[in-house]
């Protein structure tokens, strides 16, 4: 058994590896620009993949630098992503993660969205639930109501083996997506101009200037802002929102499975720490709510709750507080390193705004005031979903 730091030649395994867990299709420029083009990845490994005896690839995992600060000094931490294993054989899985803490201490590791056959594991390598409740739960405000129960009824049934495999055979509940052209410039970010990137960019420096008395907090860049909106597999699929008072969000389209409908999931969001914030909180989330309904989405959806208080979601509008039946985020910290309970969690060090299967994408553009443009570099993304019926006969398991 062999595991080593991924290599560009090594694409197309962790491709072929993907597919037979089920994981939607990314292209190889796809995944060239998810390990290898992050400028935050400061020249790191992007991942460990696990090979056997006779060189056949066994299982990978992702690993994506972020940098925190407090008071002036920076340190980084280590987001993992897209964990697959070609074979359900005990242990293997667990050698593979145990591997990547060794290689990465005394850097801290971290997860923001693993599932819940991933949970138990992590548990056993010694990472513990990060931010408690917030972890296991979500805020959903249904856009389109009818939809959106009708995704949960899907989901509801698909929790039988049986019934799942006959529900991935086609796509359901689908619908044409566009974030909407705005007719004002109200938190709207149009990143065809100039002037816009370089509003972005003076926000989130006020953002990382912030006073941070209480632990290390992830920095935010304008290079990985680019980054995120510059995957080649899902073009127009993310947009940014730009609160006058400075707040920041981006916000993405994705289709999390066949049966459920597409909604708007909240991939970043950063309030700075100023008189009234909480009012502008609720102002940017309405602006979000209105354009993502505008877009087509049956739902805007805050998972895990970061950076904004769950009192508040009714000012927002009709909700659902969605619980999970296990931990999605997870932290080990290192001696010589940060301790877990020093770093404070955000959105932007997570593999929300990728690890998402791609919503179809409908040319002709709605219009709404105060909507968002959405950034369109060429590029975007895709990713996991739940397992597929293939998956579920293969043996095959992606986290």
């Amino acid at each position: 058994m062999q595991i080593d730091a991924v290599r560009s030649e090594d694409i197309p395994a962790i491709a072929e590896i993907a597919k037979a867990c089920g994981f939607p299709a990314r292209s190889p420029a796809g995944w060239n620009w998810l390990l290898f083009d992050n400028p935050e990845q400061h020249g790191a490994p992007a991942g460990q993949l696990m090979r056997g005896a006779d060189g056949e690839a066994l299982g990978f995992l992702g690993t994506m630098r972020q940098q925190v600060q407090s008071a002036g000094r920076t340190r980084q931490i280590i987001t993992g992503h897209s964990f697959v294993m070609a074979q359900r054989r005990a242990g293997l899985g667990r050698q593979l993660v145990q591997t990547v803490l060794d290689k990465s201490a005394p850097v801290p590791v971290t997860t923001l969205k693993n599932n819940a056959a991933s949970a138990p594991v992590l548990k056993k390598v010694g990472m513990r639930p990060w931010i408690g409740s917030a972890g296991q739960s979500s805020i959903d405000w249904p856009l389109r109501p009818w939809i959106y129960s009708a995704g949960r009824a899907l989901s509801y049934a698909a929790r039988n083996q049986l019934a799942y495999g006959q529900l991935a055979r086609r796509e359901w509940l689908t619908t044409r997506l566009q974030w909407p052209i705005p007719e004002s410039q109200n938190m709207a970010l149009n990143l065809f101009r100039r002037e816009d990137w370089a509003r972005l960019d003076a926000a989130l420096k006020v953002l990382n200037a912030a006073p941070c008395e209480n632990g290390w907090r992830i920095a935010r860049s304008l290079e990985g802002y680019r980054w995120r909106l510059a995957d080649p597999d899902a073009p127009g699929r993310s947009c940014v929102f730009l609160h006058p008072a400075g707040h920041v969000a981006m916000v993405t389209l994705a289709k999390l499975n066949k049966h459920e409908p597409a909604i708007a999931q909240i991939t970043d969001l950063a309030i700075a720490p100023i008189a009234g914030w909480e009012s502008d909180a609720v102002e940017l989330l309405r602006a979000i709510h209105r354009s993502a309904r505008a877009a087509g989405a049956a739902a805007l959806r805050l998972s895990p709750v970061l950076d904004f208080p769950v009192a508040l979601a009714g000012e927002v509008g009709s909700h659902r507080i969605a619980p999970a039946r296990y931990d999605s985020c997870h932290i080990v910290g290192f001696d010589g390193g940060l301790r877990g309970d020093e770093i404070l969690p955000a959105l932007y060090a997570g593999e929300h705004v990728f690890a998402s299967r791609v919503a179809p994408v409908h040319r002709r553009p709605a219009k709404l005031t105060d909507g968002p443009v959405s950034a369109r570099p060429d590029t975007s993304s895709s990713a996991k979903s739940l397992p597929s019926a293939h998956a579920r006969t293969t043996g095959a398991t992606g986290w």
